[in-house]
């Protein structure tokens, strides 16, 4: 019965406590998820993406062009399962205490939407163009996509639970305690 908890009697498994499957959900399954919808959905843009597409844009406008899977598989299906592992890794293996859980499950959601809304609106922009360098200014959605990421790891931080009760008694120092 490796990897599960028994309980005081030693005999019976209990189930992970509610902290860790929370920190899995926030740092694994939902930012995955994020990254795949993105994935699935610039797949399904494909015929209407103009061949080459603009994948960098500088102070002037497009500047870089390249073939569209590269630059999608690359971050969507790579980097952000990459990150998500960590942040899952180190919010179960790592500190133990809320805040650490916490901070993890933000980052992981918030990197999540933010790389994937950067790269699907990019995209959206671009379709039904005949030309990539007809492409407009990507500020609209990479603003829209930093908000939607600030707005789910606040989320993703508030739905991740504590380490749970303590076991301290009350005393000058607890609310509670005497004075």
């Amino acid at each position: 019965m490796t990897g599960r908890l028994l309980d005081s009697g030693g005999m019976t498994p209990t189930p992970p406590p509610r902290h860790r499957l929370a920190a899995a959900l926030w740092t694994l399954v939902v930012p995955v998820g994020i990254s795949l919808a993105g994935l699935a959905l610039t797949l399904s843009w494909r015929d209407r993406l103009p061949d080459p597409i603009v994948t960098h844009w500088g102070p002037t406008g497009a500047d870089g062009f390249g073939t569209l899977t590269p630059h999608v598989v690359a971050p969507l299906a790579v980097m952000v399962p990459a990150f998500s592992i960590f942040c899952w890794a180190f919010a179960t293996f790592g500190p133990r205490g809320g805040a650490p859980r916490r901070s993890l499950s933000a980052c992981a959601v918030g990197f999540s939407i933010l790389i994937t809304g950067v790269f699907v609106g990019g995209l959206a922009i671009q379709l039904d163009l005949e030309d990539a360098a007809l492409t407009g200014d990507v500020g609209g959605p990479t603003v829209l996509s930093l908000f939607a990421a600030i707005a789910g790891a606040g989320i993703a931080a508030w739905l991740t639970p504590g380490s749970g009760p303590t076991t301290a008694k009350p005393g000058p120092a607890t609310p509670g305690g005497s004075d």
